[in-house]
Formats: structure tokens, C-alpha cells, sequence
């Protein structure tokens, strides 16, 4: 990654950056669902 910010290669560093936020997203949804299935009230709420 660092290698390629300095050859500036933008289609790499994109590629890269999309790759990463991807994850990041994911791990966030997984993060939620996993809170939503552990706490009962939000499970169900009012």
C-alpha cells in the first residue's frame, strides 16, 4: 500500500481504499446484528 502511494499508482491505492472500507462496513454490520441478537430489548422493541 505504501509502496504504491509512492509509485503513484491510483488505481492500486483505490483499489486498496475500497478493500478496506468494504471490511469496515462489515465488521460494523456484524457488530450490530451481534448486539441486536444479545440484548432482548432490542430485539423486540416497544
Amino acid at each position: 500500500m505504501i509502496e504504491a502511494v509512492l509509485l503513484r499508482d491510483p488505481p492500486l491505492v483505490q483499489a486498496c481504499a475500497m478493500i478496506f472500507c468494504t471490511v469496515y462496513v462489515v465488521l460494523i454490520f456484524i457488530a450490530d446484528m451481534a448486539s441486536i441478537l444479545s440484548n432482548p430489548r432490542l430485539r423486540h422493541p416497544k
